[in-house]
Protein backbone atom coordinates (compact mmCIF):
# COMPACT_ATOMS: atom_id res chain seq x y z
CA UNK A 1 0.00 0.00 0.00
CA UNK A 2 1.22 3.31 -0.77
CA UNK A 3 1.14 6.71 0.75
CA UNK A 4 -1.12 9.23 -0.89
CA UNK A 5 1.52 11.93 -2.62
CA UNK A 6 -0.88 15.18 -2.56
CA UNK A 7 -3.67 16.76 -0.62
CA UNK A 8 -7.45 16.20 -1.65
CA UNK A 9 -10.53 15.07 0.41
CA UNK A 10 -10.89 11.21 0.31
CA UNK A 11 -13.45 8.78 1.66
CA UNK A 12 -12.06 6.45 3.28
CA UNK A 13 -11.72 3.09 5.61
CA UNK A 14 -10.03 3.41 9.02
CA UNK A 15 -8.02 0.63 9.49
CA UNK A 16 -5.29 1.01 12.14
CA UNK A 17 -5.84 3.16 14.91
CA UNK A 18 -4.32 3.61 18.43
CA UNK A 19 -4.18 6.42 20.82
CA UNK A 20 -1.05 8.92 20.38
CA UNK A 21 1.42 10.98 23.10
CA UNK A 22 2.96 13.74 22.55
CA UNK A 23 7.06 12.85 23.73
CA UNK A 24 7.17 16.65 24.56
CA UNK A 25 3.57 17.42 25.98
CA UNK A 26 0.59 16.63 27.21
CA UNK A 27 -1.15 16.42 23.74
CA UNK A 28 -3.05 13.56 23.38
CA UNK A 29 -4.60 12.08 20.00
CA UNK A 30 -5.94 9.33 18.06
CA UNK A 31 -3.21 8.38 15.17
CA UNK A 32 -5.06 6.66 12.47
CA UNK A 33 -4.13 4.93 8.97
CA UNK A 34 -7.02 4.87 6.27
CA UNK A 35 -7.18 2.98 3.20
CA UNK A 36 -8.49 5.62 0.80
CA UNK A 37 -11.67 4.59 -1.39
CA UNK A 38 -12.62 7.52 -3.52
CA UNK A 39 -11.44 11.16 -3.78
CA UNK A 40 -13.49 14.44 -4.18
CA UNK A 41 -13.23 16.04 -7.78
CA UNK A 42 -14.75 18.88 -9.74
CA UNK A 43 -17.58 16.32 -10.45
CA UNK A 44 -17.95 15.09 -7.36
CA UNK A 45 -16.87 11.45 -5.78
CA UNK A 46 -14.62 9.45 -8.00
CA UNK A 47 -13.50 5.59 -6.73
CA UNK A 48 -9.87 5.46 -6.95
CA UNK A 49 -8.68 2.68 -9.13
CA UNK A 50 -5.09 3.18 -10.11
CA UNK A 51 -3.84 1.54 -7.03
CA UNK A 52 -3.59 1.56 -3.06
CA UNK A 53 -3.54 4.48 -1.17
CA UNK A 54 -3.71 5.19 2.61
CA UNK A 55 -2.86 7.96 4.31
CA UNK A 56 -2.22 8.86 8.02
CA UNK A 57 -2.09 11.24 10.62
CA UNK A 58 -3.44 12.06 14.40
CA UNK A 59 -6.27 14.06 14.89
CA UNK A 60 -4.94 15.55 18.63
CA UNK A 61 -7.98 15.90 21.08
CA UNK A 62 -6.21 17.27 24.42
CA UNK A 63 -3.71 19.93 24.09
CA UNK A 64 -0.04 20.33 24.98
CA UNK A 65 -1.52 22.19 28.33
CA UNK A 66 -3.45 19.27 28.82
CA UNK A 67 -7.22 21.11 28.16
CA UNK A 68 -9.32 18.54 26.53
CA UNK A 69 -10.94 19.71 23.16
CA UNK A 70 -14.51 18.89 23.64
CA UNK A 71 -15.06 19.78 20.04
CA UNK A 72 -12.66 17.70 18.54
CA UNK A 73 -13.68 14.38 20.66
CA UNK A 74 -17.32 15.27 19.48
CA UNK A 75 -16.75 15.67 16.05
CA UNK A 76 -14.33 12.06 15.89
CA UNK A 77 -17.43 10.57 17.73
CA UNK A 78 -19.76 11.62 15.46
CA UNK A 79 -17.37 10.63 12.41
CA UNK A 80 -15.96 7.52 13.38
CA UNK A 81 -18.67 5.76 15.67
CA UNK A 82 -16.56 5.75 18.63
CA UNK A 83 -18.15 6.30 21.77
CA UNK A 84 -15.48 8.59 23.28
CA UNK A 85 -14.04 6.73 25.99
CA UNK A 86 -10.04 6.12 26.24
CA UNK A 87 -10.70 2.70 27.05
CA UNK A 88 -12.62 1.55 23.31
CA UNK A 89 -9.59 2.92 21.83
CA UNK A 90 -7.30 1.05 24.08
CA UNK A 91 -9.91 -2.13 23.19
CA UNK A 92 -10.70 -2.52 26.55
CA UNK A 93 -14.50 -2.06 26.09
CA UNK A 94 -17.03 -5.38 25.64
CA UNK A 95 -17.94 -3.68 22.62
CA UNK A 96 -14.71 -3.16 20.35
CA UNK A 97 -15.15 -0.26 17.92
CA UNK A 98 -15.69 -1.02 14.58
CA UNK A 99 -14.73 2.29 12.89
CA UNK A 100 -17.43 3.61 10.22
CA UNK A 101 -16.10 5.15 6.86
CA UNK A 102 -15.19 8.58 7.21
CA UNK A 103 -14.24 11.89 5.00
CA UNK A 104 -10.62 13.09 5.10
CA UNK A 105 -8.89 15.91 4.11
CA UNK A 106 -5.14 15.15 3.39
CA UNK A 107 -2.30 18.27 3.83
CA UNK A 108 0.59 18.70 2.80
CA UNK A 109 3.40 19.18 5.95
CA UNK A 110 7.13 20.11 5.58
CA UNK A 111 8.80 18.86 9.01
CA UNK A 112 13.08 18.77 8.79
CA UNK A 113 12.94 19.86 5.56
CA UNK A 114 10.84 16.35 4.39
CA UNK A 115 7.59 16.68 2.41
CA UNK A 116 4.90 14.32 4.13
CA UNK A 117 1.09 14.33 3.58
CA UNK A 118 -0.82 14.22 6.91
CA UNK A 119 -4.70 13.57 7.30
CA UNK A 120 -5.39 16.69 8.98
CA UNK A 121 -9.32 16.60 9.48
CA UNK A 122 -11.80 13.98 9.85
CA UNK A 123 -15.62 14.35 9.10
CA UNK A 124 -18.61 12.21 8.91
CA UNK A 125 -19.42 11.02 5.30
CA UNK A 126 -22.62 13.34 4.87
CA UNK A 127 -24.04 12.55 1.47
CA UNK A 128 -27.12 10.18 1.05
CA UNK A 129 -30.46 10.16 2.54
CA UNK A 130 -31.48 11.01 6.23
CA UNK A 131 -30.14 13.37 8.86
CA UNK A 132 -26.42 14.25 9.45
CA UNK A 133 -25.55 14.33 12.64
CA UNK A 134 -24.46 17.65 14.87
CA UNK A 135 -22.60 17.63 17.79
CA UNK A 136 -24.11 18.24 21.88
CA UNK A 137 -23.48 21.94 21.65
CA UNK A 138 -24.54 22.46 18.39
CA UNK A 139 -28.16 20.82 19.04
CA UNK A 140 -28.60 22.35 21.96
CA UNK A 141 -27.98 25.89 20.09
CA UNK A 142 -30.48 24.67 17.47
CA UNK A 143 -33.07 23.44 19.77
CA UNK A 144 -32.57 26.83 21.68
CA UNK A 145 -33.26 29.41 18.70
CA UNK A 146 -35.84 27.22 17.18
CA UNK A 147 -37.91 27.25 20.65
CA UNK A 148 -37.47 30.66 21.12
CA UNK A 149 -40.41 32.61 21.10
CA UNK A 150 -40.34 35.43 18.67
CA UNK A 151 -42.02 39.03 20.36
CA UNK A 152 -42.56 40.41 17.08
CA UNK A 153 -43.99 37.53 15.11
CA UNK A 154 -47.76 38.14 14.75
CA UNK A 155 -48.77 34.26 14.91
Amino acid sequence: MQQVAKEGRFRAKIYQYRPDLSGSSEATGLWMSCLLLKEQGPLGWTDIKDGVYCAEGTVWFIKANGDKREDVIENLRLATGWDGTMEQLLGETETPWVPLDVEITVKKEVYKEQERYKIAFVNAITEGPGAVPVGKTTAEKLKERFNRKNEEAPW
